[in-house]
């Protein structure tokens, strides 16, 4: 367990320098490993816990689908296959999490508690009037982030705290990813690759608490 984390913390460590320094394999083959490591890290941690995790399937749709998607934008041209990869991932983190109980109540209020992070926030650097792939993305995501609150027990659980933030980190991360491959450079990479990894570990934290009933 604790190498899974080393591991995971190495890779991640690694692609940051990679984009400093500028070395374009290593920032590829780092890049795909970083789901795959995370994903380690949370089953190998559920296993010394002595979880038994319920309706697994769609945590491995997202594993798959999030990987997919970074091994697609490493390929030129691909960014379109990439960002419809990544979409399909969290859709499976919206069926997993509507798996575990729906309380419409909860739903909403964490809609709105998302919206409102989007429009006091986000809605200052990203220019989602007109453009039919933010507006598509922003949609998916409030969907996310209201599946994540209506999940569990009803009330603020420590699960839904984790998993929303991990929503909102993918917000900012997805958001000025496109907006990165609009103006058609990397400025802005060291901190989009940091937020998705903020957002897949607290994801995953939630995912975790979530199981263990807080």
């Amino acid at each position: 367990m604790i190498f899974s984390y080393l591991l995971s913390l190495v890779v991640i460590s690694v692609h940051l320098c990679s984009i400093k320094k500028e070395q374009a394999m290593l920032n590829s083959i780092s890049k795909i490993m970083i789901i795959p490591s995370l994903f380690l890290s949370f089953f190998l941690t559920s296993s010394a816990l002595g979880l038994t995790l319920s309706g697994v399937e769609p945590l491995l749709c997202a594993l798959l689908f999030y990987t997919l998607g970074d091994l697609l934008m490493e390929l030129k041209g691909k960014f379109k296959f990439g960002a419809l990869s990544f979409a399909l991932g969290h859709v499976s983190y919206i069926v997993y999490f509507l798996m575990h109980g729906f309380s419409l109540p909860d739903g909403v209020l964490w809609a709105l508690l998302w919206f409102s992070s989007f429009f006091f926030y986000f809605s200052s650097f990203v220019p989602i009037k007109g453009d039919g792939m933010l507006i598509t993305y922003a949609i998916l995501l409030l969907l996310f982030g209201s599946a994540v609150g209506a999940s569990g027990e009803s009330g603020f659980q420590m699960h839904k705290i984790y998993a929303f933030f991990g929503v909102v980190a993918y917000t900012f991360s997805d958001s000025l990813l496109i907006i990165q491959k609009k103006r058609g450079d990397h400025n802005d990479e060291l901190m989009v690759m940091m937020t998705y990894y903020a957002a897949n570990l607290m994801l995953l934290l939630g995912v975790l608490f979530l199981n263990l009933g807080i």
